[in-house]
């Protein structure tokens, strides 16, 4: 609608909701129109997945949004979530085996050349990826129907290249929040403090990667240690 002349271009460009989803979420537009996911994503989705804060899947702080299935997430869920497991069209088609007929309702994109995941894996090369969840729901027949737990791959670079980072808009107060990271728990396994014993380094590391809002890290901090310790160490952040 914005292209169609000067007069609708200056009427988009006057809304509220259109100068907060480019002043927060520029990056996502970016990447809904170089995907051309933007195609089936309209200013109000945008705006409403800005304010929103928890994560669809487990209710923590939504860092994170799922461009296929266009779900607020946090950083395990994307991971870990069969809901939202990217699958390239490739390994779809070979594991699901659906008809064209099926093949052509499920919603792809290109993935873009960039860096990702925390290791920071740079990819230059394009692949068009799938969310297997949804592919999963067109799959009738015994034994070509897996679980949807046995959709997830943990630590799958899709999911990266299916998620784009999202920070929350509160519209009552106009504050933004982009989340937080605990420095304590970043440091307990940096520091190998947890190599001995495989359920607590589980527990670390899934503590080390979780993100969350001003309020959920207050009450991290009432019983993580470490945070508190750091705390201390740097006279109270000073």
């Amino acid at each position: 609608f914005g292209q169609t002349n000067l007069k609708s271009r200056e009427a988009v460009y006057s809304l509220k909701q259109y100068q907060l989803v480019l002043s927060h979420g520029l990056n996502l537009v970016c990447a809904l129109l170089r995907t051309g996911v933007a195609t089936s994503v309209s200013l109000l989705d945008c705006y409403r997945a800005l304010c929103t804060k928890a994560c669809a899947i487990c209710d923590g702080f939504a860092g994170f949004i799922s461009l296929l299935t266009w779900t607020r997430c946090c950083y395990r869920c994307f991971q870990e979530a069969p809901e939202l497991q990217m699958y390239s069209l490739t390994a779809v088609k070979r594991q699901f085996r659906l008809p064209k007929c099926d093949m052509d309702l499920l919603k792809m994109f290109k993935t873009l050349p960039g860096t990702y995941n925390l290791e920071k894996s740079s990819y230059k090369s394009r692949m068009t990826i799938v969310s297997a969840y949804q592919a999963l729901m067109f799959v009738d027949e015994f034994p070509y129907r897996p679980s949807p737990a046995s959709l997830v791959q943990r630590g799958q670079i899709l999911n990266f290249m299916g998620t784009c980072a999202l920070p929350y808009y509160d519209a009552p107060t106009g504050q933004v929040e982009e989340g937080v990271c605990c420095a304590g728990c970043q440091l307990l396994v940096a520091n190998g403090c947890v190599m001995r014993e495989m359920e607590l380094w589980s527990w670390a590391y899934q503590a080390r990667n979780t993100l969350y809002s001003r309020d959920g890290f207050l009450e991290h901090f009432r019983w993580c240690k470490q945070a508190q310790r750091r705390w201390t160490e740097s006279d109270e952040g000073k």
